[in-house]
């Protein structure tokens, strides 16, 4: 089966912690994996933002892909996730500093049963 390019998830962050993307509930149900490609965040806040990325799958220990990463005001920062394999049911979320204020956009595919 072809995989088509597309973004996954597109979400503004106003939490100090938030799913970003789970594989089968967010963008299509039926989906049974997918790929990550990159993470795109922007800061919209008027001050930085310390964030991590943490990548949680069905079964297993959560893997923090990037801690206290520092976003700066009005910055952003694409995240490269290597091409991140996740089954149904994983996740990726984000813990942020207090009062965040920002944009998250994920890119990948998924891959239909």
């Amino acid at each position: 089966m072809p995989f088509a390019f597309k973004l996954l998830q597109a979400k503004n962050v106003n939490a100090t912690s938030d799913t970003l993307y789970k594989v089968g509930t967010t963008k299509d149900p039926n989906a049974v994996s997918a790929i990550v490609s990159n993470v795109r965040i922007y800061n919209k806040g008027a001050s930085s933002a310390t964030i991590s990325l943490i990548v949680q799958s069905s079964a297993g220990a959560p893997t923090v892909f990037a801690k206290g990463l520092v976003i700066g005001a009005s910055s952003q920062y694409i995240f490269n996730t290597s091409e991140l394999a996740l089954n149904k049911d994983a996740l990726i979320s984000i813990t942020t500093s207090a009062s965040p204020n920002l944009d998250c956009v994920l890119c990948g595919v998924e891959r239909l049963p």
